[in-house]
Formats: structure tokens, sequence, C-alpha cells
């Protein structure tokens, strides 16, 4: 038997095994079908919510109260739906809660309390900044994983944002409403009609439209993004992969006004001529300072040097969700071991459970040897 794909592990962390398949379980309920929902799907969500919200001294870090106020419910509804009790619409209140959850934790992973400012999420505020001053466009790319997200809700809050997710399926017409519902304009009717709304919504006002994943979109939705620009003068701000400088990219024929006037950056591109803070050569993406502040916010402890730069070196991995990844590997520290410490052990384990095969392209790139691991879990 091939030993890296068996699926026999030792005893000492089948347990914390259990734990995270409990917990995938519960992340993958909160991805709730359309139409009714089974007991499983309501019990799942309250596990979720308790999960979330519960110390292990039985009380609630936030109180029902608080967030049956941020649902629309009253308290004794929300209470009895915890309890399993309430005879009443309990597929609405299982949908409003998910929501509450995805929100918070949405929250949580893009800043509060917890957000740390790292070199790469600041340079991207600041080219925003820089942008909204003049009343131009801001054009931003970064690797998935890096921060954009954080830095779109941070931004969003700061100025009263507007915020339009992308995906490839959008044409003109759908990009137009979507951006139409996000400034909760009517949709039922022409592309032309609803340009003319989006259009009064936005002009004067000081605000910023961000398109997130604008890679995503098609050519032909570069041109709504230009009359919208060209029309109200509103700051707009494009976040994804290098493909977003194509929607802006009206260079041919003599042109080039629209280009010009955008303010362009990939942070990849940018490290080069950064100094490393903690060394020679060029700025890493993420540095060991920055991973060891953010372990700080979680209440993690890193048990050595080692392992904090074995994590800093993942975040640098562009291809395997940088930042992202390694904020999920702590928060997966804090789930399955009581002291919420960190090691290179137990990073090494939760990146095997996770995916052996991935897990080994990763420790390889960041120079960590898993001969002594593929035996331990033959």
């Amino acid at each position: 038997m091939n030993k890296r794909h068996s699926t026999h592990h030792p005893q000492p962390i089948d347990p914390l095994i259990q734990r995270l398949l409990n917990r995938d379980r519960i992340r993958e309920a909160r991805m709730l079908p359309d139409g009714k929902l089974t007991d499983e799907h309501h019990q799942l969500v309250r596990e979720d919510l308790d999960t979330l919200t519960l110390r292990s001294d039985g009380k609630r870090i936030v109180s029902l109260t608080k967030i049956a106020k941020a649902i629309g419910k009253s308290p004794p509804v929300l209470s009895q739906w915890v309890s399993g009790t309430y005879a009443g619409d309990n597929d609405s209140v299982t949908r409003l809660v998910n929501n509450w959850i995805e929100t918070t934790r949405q929250r949580e992973r893009l800043g509060g309390a917890d957000y740390v400012p790292t070199w790469v999420a600041e340079q991207m505020i600041l080219r925003v900044r820089m942008a909204h001053n003049k009343r131009n466009m801001a054009c931003v790319v970064s690797p998935s994983g890096s921060g954009k997200d954080m830095v779109v809700q941070a931004l969003a809050e700061e100025f009263d944002g507007i915020v339009v997710y992308c995906d490839v399926t959008l044409t003109p017409k759908q990009l137009l409403v979507r951006i139409a519902k996000q400034c909760r304009i009517p949709c039922s009717r022409s592309a032309a009609e609803i340009m003319a709304e989006i259009v009064s919504y936005l002009e004067g006002r000081n605000t910023i439209l961000f398109f997130n994943e604008a890679q995503l979109l098609k050519d032909q939705c570069g041109g709504v993004i230009r009359a919208i620009k060209d029309e109200t003068g509103v700051t707009i701000a494009l976040f994804g992969s290098q493909r977003i400088f194509n929607l802006i990219d009206d260079r041919a024929n003599g042109g080039g006004q629209f280009w010009s006037r955008c303010h362009k950056v990939n942070m990849v591109e940018q490290l080069r001529y950064e100094p490393n803070p903690e060394g020679s050569g060029c700025r890493p993406l993420f540095t060991v300072a920055e991973i060891k502040a953010i372990a700080k916010k979680k209440n993690i402890r890193l048990a050595d040097a080692a392992v904090a730069k074995m994590l800093a070196k993942i975040a640098c991995l562009p291809t395997f969700g940088t930042l992202r990844l390694v904020c999920s590997l702590l928060d997966d520290v804090a789930y399955l071991y009581e002291d919420r410490t960190a090691t290179v052990s137990n990073i090494t384990q939760i990146l095997i459970f996770g995916s052996d095969i991935e897990a080994e392209d990763i420790l390889r790139q960041v120079g960590r040897d898993l001969t002594d691991y593929r035996e331990a879990v033959a």
C-alpha cells in the first residue's frame, strides 16, 4: 500500500480528526439548500451557533438578546429555537441565524478587533485611498487569500462603500442588476433604465464602488464599469487577479484616458522594490513578525521560532491560499488543542488531514521533511 495515501492514523490524533470531521460538517451545513430544511439542518446550525458563541463555562460571548435583535426576531423566539421547542417557522429562524453566523465569521476573518495591519493590506488600502482622493479608479492585484476581502470590507465600512461580488455568469445587464440590488434600486426594468437609476443614485456621493474578484467579469462588463465611471465620477476599485487590467485597458487606437486615470498595483510585483525587514533580498509577501502578530491576536501560542517561520513560509505560497490558509490552520489549532499552542507537529498533522497530497507539496516548499511523518501515520 502507498503509505502516503493511507487513511489510518495513529490513535493519539483520532479524537482530533473526529472533531475536525464534525466541524467540517457544520461548515458545509451553512450552505443551506433551497426549499424545506430538515431537522439535521436546524441542529447543525444550532451547533454552529454554540461553537461560535458558547464559552467553556456555558455562558455566551454574545447574548441571545443581541443576536435576536441583529436578526430581527424576539429573544423568546430565538431562545425557543435554540432549545428546539419553537413551534413557528423554524426554517426562517435557521436561515437568519445561519446568515448571522456567516456574517460574524466573515467579520472575524476580514478584520474587526482581530485585524492586524499587514504590509500588503496597508499598501492595498493606500492605493485605494489615493485613487479616491482624486476620484479616479484603483486596480488592485494580489494573490488569493492575501487579504483582499479584508481590505474591501475595511474600506467599505470607512467610505460607506458599495461592494459587488463578481462571477463568470454575469452579463452586462446582470452586472447592472447586481449593482442596483446593492444600491437598493428596483431591478425589474430595462438595462438602460437600471443604468439611469444607478447613475442618479451615485452622482454626488462620496463613496467607493467595489468590484471584488473582478477578473471573473466578461470583457463586455468593462463597458458597464467605464460608463458608470464616466457618468457619475464615483471612485471605482477593482480587486482580483491581473486580468482586471484588461477591463480598463482602452489604449488601443490612440486612447488610454480611462487607463491613465487608474491607480494600478500588483502586490507581488511591488515586493521586488521593497527591502526585506527580516533579512536580505526583497520583501516576502508576509513576514514572521506579521504571523506572530496574527497568532497573538487569535490568542494562539507559537511553540517556537520554527513553527513561526514555517507558517510565514506557508503564507508566502501564492497557490495555496497564502494568509487565509495560515489563519485557517491557527483556527484549527484553537479548536483542537486546549492549550492553543501551535507546533510544527500539529500544523503538519492538520495539513495532512486536509489533503496529504497537497500537504506534501506545501511542506516540501517550506523545507519540511515528510519521511518520518509518513511512517507515523501508516
